[in-house]
């Protein structure tokens, strides 16, 4: 290999790691901000559950990213088991949105 493609291998990896860091950072204090308002174990779990399903879903890699229409596209196009399950996934995508732009 010559040192251009190990130069753009070396880039990749960085963006990949700078990635798998942001987004173990934006879980955790998400987390932490769920305990702060003393939420429940259960519903931690939960909440930080389904924020990682719709970060991946919409390959998110800034928090800024996250729109009104992106969350709302992916809630009318997400299928549910139940109708609780639907609640909880938006109150965990509202209480997401209010905590990155309040």
């Amino acid at each position: 290999m010559n040192i251009v493609s190990n130069y753009y291998i070396s880039i990749i990896k960085l963006n990949h790691l700078f990635y798998i860091w942001f987004y173990m950072k934006i879980l955790k204090i998400f987390e932490e901000k769920l305990r702060y308002k003393n939420y429940s174990e259960r519903s931690i779990t939960l909440y930080v559950s389904y924020l990682s399903f719709f970060l991946k879903e919409e390959r998110i890699k800034d928090p800024y990213q996250i729109t009104t229409n992106r969350i709302v596209s992916f809630l009318e196009n997400k299928s549910y088991t139940s109708i609780s399950q639907q609640n909880q996934y938006i109150g965990c995508l509202k209480f997401i949105y209010t905590f990155l732009f309040k």
